[in-house]
């Protein structure tokens, strides 16, 4: 006979028990606790992100509002302003809903827009207009 063709021996293994206790009968320990420390920290980490993320970008978000509906309930005949699409141009007249705007006083188009639809007010009347290309003239490169 060959030593390839002999039974394997039995596999011996050594186990410790305590007395009184099973085999198969061990349970893996815990490490975490009881849930409700995971679900109370889960919260905290809710609350942290809420007073750190979210709370100051709502408050700046409030901030442009305020300041952009300050800025279209002063805007005023002759202002210069540019539409939230880039048309530059003077405000000819202004109610509660539209503005009409000037954007060539050549021809004397004038074009209607929604009062939202203006992005800013480049100039008021009677300010310098820097940095203002006005038609037929371009601006100098600052190098």
């Amino acid at each position: 006979m060959l030593a390839e063709d002999a039974p394997a021996p039995p596999a011996t293994t050594t186990t410790t028990q305590a007395p009184g206790e099973k085999t198969g009968d061990a349970k893996p320990q815990q490490d975490g606790g009881s849930p409700w420390n995971m679900i109370l920290m889960l919260v905290a980490m809710l609350a942290v992100f809420y007073f750190i993320l979210i709370r100051p970008q709502r408050k700046k978000e409030q901030d442009r509002q305020k300041q952009r509906g300050e800025m279209l309930k002063n805007m005023r005949k002759n202002d210069k302003v540019m539409t939230i699409g880039g048309m530059v141009g003077n405000v000819a007249s202004v109610t509660d809903e539209f503005v009409v705007l000037k954007v060539d006083e050549k021809n004397d188009v004038r074009i209607k827009f929604n009062r939202d639809a203006i992005s800013k007010v480049l100039d008021k009347e009677g300010d310098s207009g820097e940095g203002i290309e006005k038609p037929g003239e371009k601006l100098e490169e600052k190098n």
